[in-house]
């Protein structure tokens, strides 16, 4: 190895080894199913989505799923909530109440769904609330 190499400053973002010798590497491919996605500062709201029944995930995501289709301009505002299948829901903007009447984050409300198939005729029953957080 010659001399000068020994002391040179290894790239941006790469550290030295402890004795500071070594040789370059060679190149390799490196996948991730990890992504730092960026996304605009601005405020978003997390609620805590509970079921009763409680069902399955599959079941919940197609009850929240039906929810948001019909009561899409009256509580969503029209926009599409993140939903992670199990109690969080975050939305860009705060949830209305049917009247337009944005929901206060102290309440818990209770919202039943009714399914046009006539499955589950009562319709399931969730409450949407502030989470914890």
């Amino acid at each position: 190895m010659a001399s000068g190499t020994q002391n040179a400053a290894p790239p941006p973002g790469l550290a030295n080894r402890p004795d500071r010798g070594g040789e370059r590497g060679r190149a390799v491919t490196l996948e991730s199913n990890f992504y730092d996605l960026g996304y605009p500062k601005e405020i978003w709201f997390q609620y805590e989505v509970l079921f009763e029944p409680e069902g399955n995930r599959c079941r919940r995501i197609e009850v929240l799923k039906t929810l948001v289709k019909e009561k899409a301009k009256p509580i969503f505002r029209g926009l599409r909530p993140v939903f992670d299948g199990t109690r969080l829901l975050i939305s860009r903007e705060p949830l209305l109440d049917e009247t337009g009447t944005e929901l206060p984050m102290q309440k818990t409300f209770s919202i039943s769904v009714k399914f046009p198939d006539g499955r589950n005729a009562q319709g399931p029953k969730f409450q949407v609330g502030p989470t914890g957080a």
